[in-house]
């Protein structure tokens, strides 16, 4: 993490930044961005049948906001350009019942295969090592995701099985501890 500004377990001001990303909790009015930018892979990738709307994305979003002084087992981060400020993503740590910590993050169209999942990866890791540092990371890739089997190898997970999906689709488990 190149740098973080804010307390690690507020949210409010948080922030963390690498390179050409910035990282801050998600708010109420990334909503419309996110939705006017989720494709139908980005969906798939969710186990969701077509891009949420924005009234269910707007139910969500504020689950993901009462999270940062709620319950505090999930933490949903938009994923901003640093130089445009523009949201290219989200992603997410949540802490689970089995005592992982699993790993989400989705990038829209635009801006995939520019290393910026790879980033966020990164900057969660760093987080979760202040607000969880003994906790496992989880992360649950479709089988046919190469890319996002190639971050998680990349940040040193190490496959783990599968399981699968609410849709029956396989999930390949990758663990870093």
């Amino acid at each position: 993490m190149d740098e973080l500004t804010g307390e690690p377990d507020v949210g409010g001001q948080l922030a963390l930044t690498a390179e050409s990303i910035t990282l801050r909790p998600f708010r109420l009015e990334d909503v419309a961005a996110y939705v006017d930018q989720q494709d139908h892979l980005l969906a798939a990738g969710f186990g969701w049948e077509r891009p949420i709307d924005e009234v269910s994305m707007r139910a969500v979003a504020e689950r993901w906001v009462r999270q940062w002084t709620g319950p505090r087992d999930e933490r949903n981060f938009a994923i901003l350009e640093r130089s445009s400020g523009v949201l290219v993503g989200d992603c997410e740590l949540e802490l689970r019942t089995d005592g992982f910590v699993h790993v989400m993050y989705g990038i829209f169209r635009p801006w995939r295969g520019k290393g910026y999942a790879s980033r966020a990866v990164g900057l969660l890791l760093g987080y979760r090592s202040l607000v969880w540092p003994s906790t496992p990371v989880l992360f649950r890739i479709h089988a046919d995701n190469e890319p996002s089997i190639a971050i998680a190898r990349g940040a040193g997970a190490i496959p783990d099985g599968a399981e699968a999906s609410p849709q029956g689709r396989e999930l390949r488990r990758w663990v870093l501890t």
